[in-house]
């Protein structure tokens, strides 16, 4: 057998094997590249749940006073009316058609427990589900930072917590 024989012929094999190791060496590259970025995106994730469940109680909280506008529009522009002045806003009654605000209880230390105890849940995740259940999304943050301090829960990868 020739050297090229020798080195084609047997090389099939290695070459494959060196291509497998390669497609290998490469997934495992990938899947650290992607842990890492996963790594580094949990807290900015983290922080946009607490700003978005923030925008969600502010939101709230802006219905309750447009609620109060709308209320105070309408005594001004009867008491107007009734004194034969015209209305001095006429734009004040547009805001009337929001939907009725819905006092949400916020959720409690048993209920975030119960919900762990279930499986390991995210911040996005818990407060997703205190959404669904009709508790204010905005105090999961708070019962979360009482029971990490108190050593119950914690975090396990940067992002998700367990019971203690």
């Amino acid at each position: 057998m020739s050297f090229e024989q020798n080195f084609n012929g047997s090389g099939n094999n290695s070459s494959t094997a060196t291509a497998e190791h390669s497609d290998s060496l490469r997934a495992k590259v990938e899947a650290e590249k992607q842990a890492k970025i996963e790594e580094l995106l949990a807290p900015y994730r983290v922080k946009r749940a607490e700003l978005q469940a923030k925008r969600e109680e502010l939101a709230e909280g802006l219905e309750e006073v447009d609620k109060a506008l709308n209320e105070l529009d309408g005594v001004i522009t009867n008491v107007e009316t009734s004194v034969g002045l015209h209305p001095s806003n006429p734009k004040r009654k547009k805001h009337a058609t929001h939907k009725k605000h819905v006092t949400h209880e916020s959720v409690d230390q048993d209920w975030v427990i119960q919900k762990l105890r279930e499986r390991h849940l995210s911040f996005n995740e818990l407060t997703k589900l205190a959404k669904e259940e009709n508790f204010k999304p905005g105090s999961v943050k708070t019962v979360l930072t009482k029971l990490t301090e108190a050593n119950l829960v914690r975090v396990t990868d940067g992002e998700h917590y367990e019971i203690v």
